[in-house]
């Protein structure tokens, strides 16, 4: 995500912290739904953000490249 907060339709994060730093603002201000495509080496960066988004209710669909399987918390309502 642009550091000007502008939503556009291609983004170049030129390093794996800016990646990171990205997908964890949009995991958090996710208000519906998140699609991701993950890999292994970002899971332990990730995974815990994935839940609590799995945890607020929201419809997720996430794609893991590499060996790692998520197993979400159950929503609560």
């Amino acid at each position: 995500m642009p550091e000007n907060g502008e939503p556009g339709l291609v983004w170049s994060l030129h390093s794996r912290d800016a990646i990171v730093q990205a997908s964890i603002r949009l995991f958090n201000e996710a208000k519906h739904s998140v699609f991701a495509g993950v890999w292994d080496e970002e899971m332990d960066d990730l995974e815990p953000l994935l839940d609590k988004a799995a945890v607020r209710g929201l419809d997720m669909h996430v794609v893991i490249y590499g060996t790692s399987t998520l197993t979400h918390p159950t929503p609560t309502t």
